[in-house]
């Protein structure tokens, strides 16, 4: 159980958006179209039930759970992995040097592993799971069509339930 006593909503953003991870992974404008190296792969997570949390919990008990989020992500990266708030309750994650889809999808296992754990705030356990999509790299991979495919596949793990993971296939 993580432990996110006297978050400060100013700690959820600088944990959760590292130096230059937005550059990295930000929803680059139509004119930004860089090509992706092969070997890496986009994840998008998405905390589940976070509107309901904010709502009847309140704004500090969101503010735990994106914090515990947060800094559970940032344990399960590796060196070259960039993670980054992207906005409300998505985060993305650039991951470096993936072999296939197995590596990938044993990631995203990891990750929904770790979010099974409730968050602790103020003596109360939250809930702190996510859905997940990813895609990984072609040849010809731009920013846009990545950061597209792990959205599609994205809202499919959603449309499937909470706690899930889908790889974006062509």
């Amino acid at each position: 159980v993580a432990s996110v006593e006297g978050v400060h909503p100013a700690q959820v953003a600088a944990f959760a958006i590292g130096p230059g991870a937005i550059g990295a992974l930000g929803r680059e404008g139509p004119g930004d179209r860089p090509l992706y190296p092969l070997g890496r792969g986009r994840v998008l997570l998405d905390v589940d039930e976070f509107k309901l949390t904010n709502d009847t919990l309140g704004h500090d008990a969101g503010d735990a759970v994106l914090l515990a989020f947060a800094q559970r992500l940032e344990e399960l990266t590796r060196e070259g992995d960039v993670v980054a708030r992207l906005g409300g309750d998505e985060f993305g994650l650039l991951i470096a040097d993936v072999a296939g889809s197995a590596e990938v999808e044993a990631f995203a296992a990891r990750i929904l592993e770790r979010l099974r754990a409730p968050c602790d705030h103020r003596g109360k356990l939250y809930d702190c799971q996510a859905s997940v999509g990813a895609s990984l790299c072609g040849s010809n991979s731009t920013a846009e069509d990545i950061l597209k495919h792990a959205d599609l596949a994205l809202y499919a793990s959603k449309s499937a339930g909470k706690g899930g993971f889908r790889l974006y296939e062509p």
